[in-house]
């Protein structure tokens, strides 16, 4: 069949999100191989195209549904998975790929049974410093890598994926993290495109700080992901209001961040007010380090100051500044003295790098 088109680097190809382990009682497969998760399905054949516009010309990546299986010993079973292989491709070159054994349990919940791979950066020294990939039961017929072995499955995706809902990452020897959903219906604007009805999936290691935002979008599966170093502008908008330059901004520091509202004007400003996507009157949120408008709360003060002005949120931990700032049209309000000149503005912010000026 034809290529879709994917944005930005997929998530969850990579690095496996859960365990199978704990309480809960085994999973069971009968047809491990009819992958009909709502929010990344499986189908032979197909072939999905990364478009990352931070890629060097001549540098692509592919993700590809293939054809044939690969059989894992589970429990003394046989789970017979498919196969989900990743490639990049530099100047027609293939300089990395993994592939990945996934299989759907009987209840719905997308499991990965290991993953194998090579990356040509990471043998430029003529030395394996560490292992291929991870397998359950640590046996790969027909290969020469070495691979780790892990005694159970693990969860790619849960089969409902409502928001709060988490499930934990643990790979010995490489470590733990949680991945939990925190918001559902997201419309994602990609270099490939707009996904909606997306859910977005915070992943946070234990005890560390390397964060990871994913979205997977119905039908297609994993469609964005920022890591840690994207975080430092997570999003950011400007518009020409009137006579007043407005720009929203979310930077995070690893774990925690501010929302930002910056005015400039040649103009004095006495009152601003930003109401969020939900109608909420966020002007409470803002203060001025150097006082000015911002200054107590709602209305923001009562400074005649000209020039730029930068209202910020508390350091917020990234969850609840997410929450807290979502995505959608902000409404901007503002005045100058004896409510002269009134602005009144839109402003849509996306939770994404990069800036956009409508």
């Amino acid at each position: 069949m034809g290529a879709a088109v994917l944005g930005g680097v997929a998530a969850g190809l990579l690095v496996p999100e859960a365990t199978a382990s704990g309480g809960a009682p085994a999973p069971t497969f009968d047809h491990p191989r009819t992958i009909d998760h709502p929010y990344w399905p499986f189908e032979a054949g197909r072939v999905l195209i990364e478009k990352d516009p931070t890629a060097e010309a001549g540098s692509r990546g592919l993700q590809l549904h293939l054809d044939r299986g690969q059989t894992i010993q589970w429990r003394g079973q046989p789970v017979e998975c498919s196969v989900l292989r990743s490639e990049r491709i530099e100047d027609g070159e293939l300089v990395a790929w993994s592939e990945q054994f996934v299989a759907q349990a009987d209840d719905g919940t997308l499991f990965t049974f290991g993953e194998i791979g090579e990356d040509d950066e990471d043998d430029s020294d003529g030395v394996d410093d560490e292992d291929d990939g991870w397998v359950v039961g640590g046996e790969l017929p027909g290969t020469n890598l070495v691979v780790h072995s892990v005694d159970e499955p693990l969860v790619l995706l849960p089969a409902e994926l409502e928001v709060g809902r988490s499930w934990r990452v643990e790979i010995p020897p490489l470590g733990t993290e949680t991945a939990r959903v925190i918001r559902t219906e997201q419309t994602v604007i990609t270099p490939a495109g707009v996904y909606s009805d997306c859910v977005q999936v915070l992943e946070t290691p234990h005890g560390g700080s390397e964060l990871e935002l994913s979205w997977y979008a119905p039908g297609i599966g994993p469609v964005q992901k920022l890591d840690r170093e994207e975080h430092s502008r997570l999003a950011e908008v400007a518009r020409q209001i009137g006579k007043v330059e407005a720009r929203l901004r979310l930077s995070t520091d690893r774990r925690a961040g501010r929302f930002e509202l910056s005015l400039g004007s040649s103009e004095a400003l006495l009152q601003a007010r930003l109401f969020g996507p939900t109608g909420d009157d966020l002007s409470t949120w803002l203060h001025s380090a150097g006082g000015g408008i911002g200054k107590g709360g709602a209305p923001l003060g009562h400074s005649r100051e000209v020039g730029t002005v930068a209202l910020r949120s508390p350091e917020l931990p990234l969850e609840q500044l997410l929450a807290a700032f979502p995505e959608g049209r902000y409404q901007l309000r503002a005045h100058g003295p004896m409510r002269s000149s009134p602005l009144h503005g839109e402003l849509d912010l996306r939770h994404r790098q990069g800036a956009e000026r409508p």
